[in-house]
């Protein structure tokens, strides 16, 4: 994340607003990782320090009675068969072996797991690191684009109609395949159309309903992030364009917005062109 950040390749998957939050909280899961990679062998080596001490008073109690067994005669010398303090010596023996051996293998396991825990993070690290070299940041293209309709987010909600004085004092130039598709579901007069050339850039993908004629000059919009990218189209009428052009490839498109002459495109109006030229891969993909 943070490589993707300092090598301004980011945008490609998130909201260009959203870099500086992103980077930041990625700065900051990479300070709790670091720190969890130091402090995980001092409190695993404190763990270890508290089990091996414990084991040395397990079974003892200070108050349990002397192991010298008292003679009959009140003479205070052991019994003489000796038998029950050897006994009860062994069994704590035993006993204190027994939870000393319990400790250890409690501590080896946990020792495993934590030790299987820092592995698998720095595995991941490894390979998300070797994906970045080997696979390139790419921007979504035309095989997203096939996946989500052209202009199935355009006409989802009402949009307000605008009047010709507000059309009026409106600068089409630097217009995008977004501003157009928004403008022309507002329901533009013909004459602003006829007043406005289009010169718009995107990439070629073909219009489903009349693949023949028609092809779109693609652009995808991002609200939030990848994930909800969604391709925006501007209908192009040039019969039998896949002489000249290719799929997924960018273009320069330049021309009028007429109504549509397709009989099988369901796209209201087209850009009829004057030129269609091939075009470098935008370095910003994506309209805002």
């Amino acid at each position: 994340m943070l490589w993707l950040g300092l090598t301004g390749k980011l945008e490609l998957y998130i909201h260009p607003r959203y870099v500086v939050f992103t980077v930041v909280m990625a700065v900051i899961g990479l300070v709790f990782t670091l720190a969890s990679f130091v402090m995980a062998p001092q409190w695993r080596d404190k763990h270890t320090h508290d089990e091996d001490a414990a084991p040395g008073t397990l079974g003892q109690n200070p108050a349990s009675p002397s192991l010298t067994t008292s003679a009959p005669d009140g003479s205070g010398h052991a019994a003489s068969s000796g038998v029950p303090g050897t006994a009860s010596r062994r069994s704590r023996r035993a006993d204190r072996d027994l939870r000393a051996g319990a400790a250890r293998s409690g501590r080896a396991r946990r020792v495993a797991k934590a030790t299987a825990l820092q592995l698998s993070a720095a595995a991941i690290i490894v390979a998300a690191v070797f994906a970045m070299l080997v696979l390139p940041p790419a921007p979504l293209s035309l095989s997203a684009a096939e996946q989500r309709s052209v202009n199935s987010s355009v006409g989802s909600a009402p949009v307000a109609p605008i009047s010709d004085e507000q059309l009026a004092s409106i600068d089409t130039s630097t217009f995008t395949v977004k501003e157009w598709t928004t403008y022309l579901n507002m329901g533009v007069s013909a004459e602003f159309l006829a007043e406005n050339p289009v010169d718009v850039t995107g990439f070629v993908s073909a219009d489903t309903n009349d693949p023949d004629n028609v092809f779109f000059v693609t652009r995808f919009s991002i609200t939030c992030c990848a994930v909800d990218a969604s391709p925006l189209g501007l209908a192009v009428y040039h019969p039998n364009w896949q002489n000249e052009l290719t799929e997924g490839k960018w273009v320069r498109v330049r021309g009028g917005i007429v109504p549509n002459p397709s009989a099988f495109s369901t796209e209201t109006y087209s850009v009829v062109p004057t030129d269609v030229e091939p075009a470098d891969d935008a370095t910003e993909p994506y309209v805002f």
